[in-house]
């Protein structure tokens, strides 16, 4: 509601409106349709950004900030009609707005292949996104039998796509949960994310975070990357059994080459290194 300005969205006729205090703005109800829900192409028009805006209009951030609230007086009145479907006037109507939305066959789709972008590939897919999608729309947008669809299909451990590359803040989380060490045991989660160029609550736009391997994959990146391993296995390399743990942690995953350079290392701290760094370790 503050980034995307809806706190400051006034409807036009609206007691606060009707004094010209500030106007409609569109941004959060947008993004609630391309980003969150729809996509881009999920089949809604100008008209019921306008109307979903139009909806929107009365909650905003509560003087304290301790969380959201509904102030009547900046809210558009009558009812509002948003692909096809009409709304009543008050707060209620957001609730049934989403309801309506989740049921949209566009939102199936969006977040199948959200998901499939994000667990298996840059290039989701047609079949897997399919199998996601048809999951979530029979159980009523279930999403623990919508990720077992995921999980359950063959399509998703497929070794013709190309794997996932981490992002900073997958690459140290899974660093931590390998290790079984606390996130505070080695440099902050926040200050190792932004080193490797992913500050933490600081997306580049409302879309979020890249989800590509195409937008972490470079020279600058992987040398961040490379740091990032060595004063890791710094502080870990004398405590952790890396040999032991790769092999434990990857099986039959773990390639003869990536083994051999990790059985060969000079130290525990080398060793370390070398498994944070190898292909096995930075895909997802």
């Amino acid at each position: 509601m503050l980034y995307l300005d809806n706190a400051q969205s006034v409807g036009p006729q609206s007691r606060a409106g009707r004094r010209r205090e500030r106007g409609l703005n569109e941004n959060l109800a947008r993004e609630l349709l391309e980003l969150h829900t729809l996509g881009v192409h999920g089949g809604y028009s100008q008209a019921d950004v306008t109307e979903t805006a139009r909806l929107l209009t009365g909650w905003t951030v509560r003087a304290d900030g301790a969380g959201a609230s509904f102030v009547p007086a900046i809210h558009e009145p009558g009812r509002k009609t948003v692909l096809g479907r009409s709304y009543p006037e008050g707060p209620e109507a957001v609730d049934l707005l989403l309801h309506d939305l989740a049921q949209h066959p566009s939102c199936a789709n969006f977040l199948a292949t959200k998901l499939v972008r994000h667990f298996v590939t840059d290039d989701p897919p047609e079949a897997l996104v399919r199998g996601v999608a048809e999951r979530f729309r029979a159980t009523g947008g279930d999403l623990r039998a919508t990720a077992q669809a995921l999980t359950g299909h063959p399509l998703a451990w497929s070794p013709d796509h190309p794997p996932k590359f981490k992002r900073p803040e997958d690459l140290i989380v899974s660093a931590h949960r390998v290790g079984r060490l606390p996130l505070l045991a080695v440099e902050p989660l926040a200050y190792a994310a932004q080193r490797m160029g992913q500050p933490m609550a600081r997306a580049p736009s409302p879309q979020g975070w890249p989800d590509r391997t195409e937008d972490w994959l470079s020279p600058d990146a992987l040398l961040k990357r490379v740091q990032w391993a060595e004063r890791f296995a710094q502080t870990q390399g004398r405590n952790v059994d890396a040999r032991a743990m790769s092999r434990q942690a990857f099986g039959a995953d773990l390639s003869d080459h990536t083994r051999q350079q990790i059985e060969r290392a000079s130290s525990g701290v080398q060793a370390l290194t070398l498994w944070l760094v190898s292909p096995e370790f930075q895909r997802r």
